[in-house]
């Protein structure tokens, strides 16, 4: 009964991790490399945005999506700390795969990451993804703890 749990257990993580490797790739198709830093936030957001949705997140605002999106999302930063495991697996299986290449502390989409056609499904998403690249880590991650409930 013990191995069959076991496996099931495996089976599961499998498909969290192969989600947020969907994410990471989606993440990166839309300004092809960003810290790792902000690729971990970014990938917790566009799951949390995507999974649970928001009203808030419609296209009437164009000005602080960062701040919108964390608001949104319905999780916290321990939420974040907690999912944190399979996006740091799934950017390894990405590294190994070939699908990322990591200099220093950038991750950049290779050739075959961009093969791979990944995309998000809400607009509002690839407007964060642009905003987030172009601000300082340490800010972004700021905005991400501020939002602790």
């Amino acid at each position: 009964m013990t191995n069959c749990s076991n496996n099931l257990f495996l089976r599961q993580r499998a498909i969290v991790v192969s989600i947020y490797l969907d994410y990471l790739l989606a993440v990166l198709s839309c300004v092809n490399s960003m810290s790792v830093t902000k690729l971990l936030i970014l990938m917790f957001l566009s799951k949390s945005i995507e999974s649970h949705g928001s009203e808030l997140l419609n296209g009437r605002y164009s000005k602080h999506l960062i701040e919108r999106a964390t608001c949104a999302v319905s999780g916290s930063y321990e939420s974040f700390l907690y999912e944190l495991q399979y996006s740091v697996e799934a950017i390894e299986i990405a590294g190994d795969g070939g699908f990322i290449a990591i200099e220093g502390a950038l991750a950049c989409l290779t050739n075959e990451g961009r093969a791979q056609n990944c995309r998000t499904n809400n607009p509002f998403i690839p407007k964060l993804i642009n905003e987030v690249a172009s601000l300082d880590d340490k800010y972004v991650l700021s905005e991400m703890r501020s939002e602790e409930r």
